[in-house]
């Protein structure tokens, strides 16, 4: 999977933008699940399901995002 979003980073102008996002979403998921949920119990725990559809809602939307973004420029092939 990485080398596909490598490849596609080139198309997708605000691919990056929408990983390092996910990024911060697996970072929030860790410190919630493990910190606030198990370990102090103040929160609920947040099933894997929720991240991984906020996952594909990121990157789909930051693809959606570039097509809408860069549609009326043309590349020189």
């Amino acid at each position: 999977m990485y080398f596909m979003l490598a490849a596609a980073v080139e198309r997708f102008k605000y691919l990056k933008y929408g990983l390092s996002l996910v990024l911060v979403l697996i970072g929030v998921k860790i410190i919630w699940n493990f910190g606030l949920s198990k370990e102090l119990g103040w929160a609920p725990y947040l099933e894997p399901h929720w991240a991984l559809m906020m996952t594909l809602a990121l990157i789909g939307g930051a693809m959606a995002y570039s097509l809408y973004r860069t549609r009326n420029t043309t590349t020189a092939a």
